[in-house]
């Protein structure tokens, strides 16, 4: 874990890539020497270890290293937040959902796992339970910082108010919250303004962050650069051919309206598309897809079957409401 956690400089070394063989070598060697009387939480253990010199080496085997160690040690709650983001970074959002409730249930006062329960719920557009959760949380989780990042995620992606959103991020205990600059810089691209200079500052951060959920937003920042930038800075679009190789379905709906805004039409169905294909990815993508679909005045058949698609994941608040509507006319 220290070893990923290296900044790139240092990873680029010679030193860091025999340290890191090193270290892989030593656990794989432990795994294949394990047998049944090896106790659930060492095992659990040396498979999270595989799984932490594996990821971003090779994603496959580090997901096999994962679910390895949730199998090992089900209820540990460092092994269910980890499984929860590599989960939503691959469109299984509803399988996420269960990992990170089970996660809160042994650790309830923890806001790093109540933040990967807002962002699951945003992107299951579950927005009344979200709500529900927030309200009842006790005071001492409420006075947190991170309680008003919720609340900014919450009234920009649930309520789409980039106003309320910068309000409950004007806390000065905020100023060092990536997450927050994050939030920021989406509100302000949502307000007009060309934010693309601090989502890409942002992003670099979010990337070389040691808590997982903030790695997951990077990609995100660097694809919200994209969408708030301006067309003319030509180097704001070399960064699209990475990006659209990305597993998050939220990458791709932001890659899709920024298509969509430039008006390659071909282009935002593709991750329209990308970003509706999980059986289990978010109901938000069912309900931009079929939005999409409405605006362009054309396809009423496809905008109804993807709100249907929607409505199947039990939505809540304004979008789940709209859609209602309109299938019931």
């Amino acid at each position: 874990a220290m070893l990923s956690g290296l900044p790139e400089e240092l990873k680029s070394a010679p030193r860091y890539a025999v340290e890191r063989d090193v270290s892989m070598s030593a656990v794989q060697a432990f795994i294949a020497s394990m047998d049944d009387g090896v106790p659930p939480r060492i095992a659990g253990r040396a498979y999270f270890l595989d799984y932490s010199l594996l990821r971003g080496e090779d994603p496959e085997a580090a997901e096999r290293a994962m679910e390895r160690a949730v199998a090992a040690d089900p209820t540990n709650p460092v092994y269910l937040y980890h499984h929860a983001v590599d989960l939503l970074a691959g469109g299984e959002v509803r399988s996420a959902l269960k990992n990170i409730e089970e996660c809160i249930e042994g650790r309830p006062m923890d806001w790093r796992y109540r933040e990967v329960l807002v962002w699951t719920l945003l992107e299951l557009d579950r927005i009344d339970e979200l709500e529900a959760m927030l309200s009842g949380l006790p005071e001492e989780l409420k006075s947190a910082p991170r309680y008003a990042v919720a609340r900014a995620a919450v009234a920009l992606i649930g309520y789409e108010r980039p106003e309320d959103a910068l309000s409950a991020l004007d806390d000065v205990r905020l100023a060092r919250s990536d997450e927050a600059e994050y939030l920021r810089g989406l509100a302000r691209g949502r307000l007009g303004e060309d934010s693309s200079a601090l989502l890409l500052r942002v992003a670099e951060r979010l990337a070389a962050s040691d808590e997982a959920l903030l790695q997951l937003l990077a990609p995100r920042a660097r694809a919200a650069a994209l969408l708030f930038g301006d067309p003319a800075r030509p180097y704001l679009m070399e960064q699209t051919a990475a990006l659209s190789g990305s597993s998050d379905p939220v990458v791709h709906l932001l890659l899709a309206e920024l298509w969509e805004a430039r008006g390659d039409r071909r282009r935002a169905v593709a991750h329209f598309d990308a970003a509706a294909s999980s059986e289990g990815g978010p109901a938000i993508a069912h309900y931009l897809r079929g939005q999409f679909y409405m605006d362009a005045r054309d396809h009423r058949a496809t905008t109804t079957a993807a709100w249907r698609s929607y409505l199947e994941q039990d939505p809540s608040g304004p979008r789940a409401e709209r859609a209602r509507q309109y299938l019931r006319r």
